[in-house]
């Protein structure tokens, strides 16, 4: 069950990305790759230190095309999951670089994030728990940014790279395909590890060794993206607004100017 829940976290994290990057794609255009640079940068590196670690060749890296970069590479000597590490490297790059950026510039961000529940009791009042346990990590991030000392200009980097890096955050659709047979690989394999773990009664402590490091960063991870997407939303939706507001004050002008032409 832990596992699931796991894969649930995750999986909503890089859909509040995803959902995010959208957003300021369709508002920025052209100018999203240099908007979300440091972001971009993380990600593509990501992606060639994935190339290191399983013997491909980094042939081109690009930092900024436009709406974003580009890592291209030969195949790597890892069969299989080889390219799991690779297109899927920005997951952990990314995670961890917020990570890093919080112990650099704002340890006090960290201190306290609840963990991401792990498991969920089938009833009112456990479904009640759950979505309670799920929105502390966010509560406790939110509410540090809220109080947070805007007075110094240190407090402006921090939330900007964290915002940079988390939209920017997850792979490519292309990373995904490319992927896509080394997941479902890498996910049978470990659940034939959970069954031999649990035959010879070692589940829980397999379970805890996957789980234990990789919860706190995906905690903090999951609360950041939540965030950025709310905000992201709020200013898609003033910008969606606006824009409607004033394209048709606009057109209204140029129609009035075309019917006067015609008057003439």
């Amino acid at each position: 069950m832990a596992y699931f829940f796991l894969v649930l976290w995750l999986g909503i994290s890089l859909a509040a990305s995803y959902l995010a990057a959208r957003m300021w794609s369709g508002m920025l255009g052209k100018a999203y790759g240099w908007f979300l640079y440091p972001g971009i940068i993380v990600h593509e590196l990501s992606h060639a230190a994935g190339c290191l670690m399983t013997g491909a060749t980094v042939t081109k890296l690009s930092i900024s095309e436009n709406e974003g970069g580009r890592c291209e590479h030969t195949a790597p000597r890892i069969p299989v999951l080889g390219q799991v590490i690779v297109g899927m490297a920005p997951i952990i790059g990314g995670a961890a670089v917020l990570y890093l950026i919080c112990v650099l510039l704002s340890p006090e961000a960290l201190s306290g994030v609840p963990l991401l529940p792990g498991s969920l009791t089938f009833s009112p009042s456990g479904f009640g728990q759950f979505a309670r346990e799920a929105l502390e990590p966010v509560w406790k991030v939110a509410n540090y940014l809220i109080s947070a000392q805007f007075s110094h200009f240190g407090t402006y980097v921090f939330i900007y790279l964290l915002f940079a890096v988390a939209t920017a955050w997850g792979p490519s659709k292309k990373d995904w395909s490319n992927s896509a047979k080394g997941i479902v690989f890498l996910l049978l394999l470990m659940l034939a590890a959970h069954f031999v773990a649990r035959g010879l009664g070692k589940a829980g402590e397999l379970q805890s060794v996957i789980t234990r490091p990789v919860m706190p960063i995906l905690s903090f991870s999951f609360a950041v993206e939540i965030l950025i997407c709310i905000v992201t939303l709020c200013i898609w939706v003033i910008y969606r607004v606006m824009r409607a507001i004033f394209g048709k004050s606009k057109a209204k002008g140029e129609g009035e100017g075309k019917k006067k032409g015609s008057d003439r």
